[in-house]
């Protein structure tokens, strides 16, 4: 069972300035679904330009794959048996598109899934808690969640905010989606490398056959992705263990959000590690990152922050045979078995109770997304004694590195190749598909509340709306036609030439006004029911361009 591939640029490029986890891991996505979905390859997205775009992101890899397009405003196409029966978007906020199933089928006709990122933001705790309890979602769609924790923290939103309706409203029936933990995924023969590619990218990088070379990938921020301090002091303090002529680097292949994070990590690695040889590069870079990963020995990632909640990084540092050392927090703890396939490193975080200025300052955008991660982060700890101890052990042992980094690799093919994960996926789609099949009776579509019909919604606002009874008839011009082609030319003739009558049309009832006034209903009814909706509202441009005039009758008349 396969599902539709929601497509935003957003969601997948990862040729960008500002590049982050959900970015790779849609793109991931996006290539995993390219090679391993068991359907055919159907993108949904606003406009043809935007599936052209995916399109060539797919061909890039897999030039023979075809790919169909069903167009959002006619999301009707992924019906079953010809559609797929399910659309998938690449962030938790799926109440937009339920809103659109809803106006357009009603809300039984096929299923949404979506997928955390971050949970932090203030845009994602609205998307995963009140809008995803009051939008028109069904037990028949789900939000995957990429860990566990990230599970334990959508829970615990949901069950504040169904408790506040239930105490407003009295709400006792609130239909929710199901929140399955599915992993995000790497494609592991990205990260193959032989020995050759090894001793050339360490050769490159100026480091001996017996030096040690520690590994981070990601950005480069100590407010909102790990501070660098407990990294730098526990680097330093293994260094001075070396014997002579035995260097330990640091590889930070990152970027930075600017100079203040640039100057920032420079500064406290120059005060904290100055017996260490560190290395920057851009990670973002074409080509930069293979021999990168063939050059590192140990992977190390000390996340401290709510923003992260899988981290992709460690996965692909352990598809590249790496033994990894992470902070024992969020989605790591799902990844990382301690002691297997590296070490991860107690955290410390204040309880539940001593963060309610912190909340009141988000929730008042006091305190924007990254500030209020900044002010947790320094509300967080990694301990930096167990840093050393885990570096020291695997710094001093090559064996030990050897066998947790195979044992790593071994779990990264098994566990999170895109191969493996997008099968949970199509597991998931189909299990919704069964679960819609039982339980969804049709429904009539239904347009939301908060996006009616605006001719409904202001149908206050004219003297007169259209309808049948109404009369039409020419305007002041001899010649209506000539004035037709020169009106429609104008830019002030209108946003939108769509709403404009065909020049056939136009002329036919130009033709059949000159015998009188006709009403309403005998104009549409003269075209194909097809076009109907189409002409009416092309006679309200018309006579917003005095080529006809429609008034009611006269007393007595009609």
């Amino acid at each position: 069972m396969t599902a539709a591939i929601h497509y935003a640029a957003d969601g997948y490029v990862t040729a960008r300035q500002d590049l982050k986890g959900r970015h790779a891991a849609g793109n991931g996505f996006l290539r995993g679904m390219a090679r391993w979905s068991s359907g055919p390859l159907v993108l949904a997205s606003k406009t043809a330009d935007e599936a052209r775009q995916a399109a060539d992101l797919v061909r890039a890899d897999y030039g023979d794959r075809p790919v169909g397009w069903v167009p959002l405003d006619r999301m009707q196409g992924l019906r079953p048996p010809e559609g797929p029966g399910c659309l998938f978007s690449p962030g938790p906020v799926l109440a937009p598109l339920a809103r659109t199933r809803q106006r357009l089928d009603g809300g039984a006709g096929w299923s949404l899934c979506g997928v955390t990122h971050t949970t932090a933001s203030a845009r994602a705790m609205d998307a995963l808690s009140l809008s995803l309890l009051t939008a028109p979602l069904e037990p028949w769609d789900a939000l995957v969640c990429t860990s566990s924790v990230v599970r334990a923290t959508v829970g615990r939103m949901l069950e504040g905010q169904a408790q506040e309706l239930a105490r407003r409203f009295g709400a006792t029936r609130i239909p929710l989606p199901q929140l399955p933990v599915i992993p995000l995924g790497v494609h592991c023969d990205d990260f193959a490398a032989g020995p050759q590619r090894r001793a050339q990218a360490r050769a490159v990088l100026g480091v001996g056959p017996q030096d040690v070379v520690l590994l981070f990938v990601g950005r480069m921020s100590f407010h909102s992705k790990a501070n660098p301090v407990p990294f730098y002091l526990a680097a330093q303090r293994v260094a001075d263990t070396l014997p002579p002529g035995q260097t330990l680097h640091v590889v930070e292949a990152g970027w930075y959000g600017g100079d203040l994070q640039r100057t920032g990590f420079a500064q406290a690695a120059q005060t904290l590690m100055p017996g260490v040889r560190r290395h920057e590069v851009d990670g973002r870079l074409p080509g930069v990152m293979p021999p990168v990963w063939a050059a590192a020995d140990i992977f190390v990632s000390l996340s401290d922050n709510v923003q992260e909640t899988f981290g992709l990084t460690p996965v692909e540092a352990m598809a590249a045979g790496l033994p990894v050392v992470v902070s024992d927090w969020d989605g790591y703890r799902d990844t990382v078995r301690d002691g297997i396939d590296g070490i991860r490193v107690p955290t410390l975080m204040l309880p539940g109770g001593l963060g309610e200025a912190f909340a009141l300052r988000h929730d008042l955008e006091l305190d924007g997304y990254d500030l209020y991660c900044g002010t947790i982060s320094q509300c967080t700890a990694v301990d930096t004694g167990g840093v050393e101890q885990a570096l020291h052990a695997l710094v001093h042992s090559p064996a030990l590195r050897h066998r947790m980094g195979q044992a790593g690799q071994q779990r990264a093919r098994t566990v999170f190749d895109w191969k493996t994960v997008i099968g949970q996926y199509e597991s998931l789609w189909a299990a919704l598909a069964g679960r819609r099949a039982a339980e969804a009776a049709p429904r009539p579509p239904l347009p939301p509340p908060s996006r009616l019909d605006p001719f409904a919604l202001f149908a206050d606002y004219p003297t007169l709306s259209l309808r049948d009874g109404l009369l039409v008839s020419l305007g002041a011009d001899a010649d209506p036609v000539t004035a037709f082609r020169q009106r429609r030319q104008l830019t002030v003739a209108g946003v939108d030439s769509g709403l404009h009558p065909t020049e056939e049309e136009a002329e036919a009832l130009f033709a059949r006004l000159r015998d009188g006034p006709l009403t309403v209903r005998a104009v549409l009814a003269a075209l194909p029911g097809e076009r109907q909706g189409a002409m009416a509202r092309a006679l309200l441009w018309m006579m917003k361009m005095d080529l006809i005039r429609i008034r009611p009758p006269a007393a007595g008349q009609g």
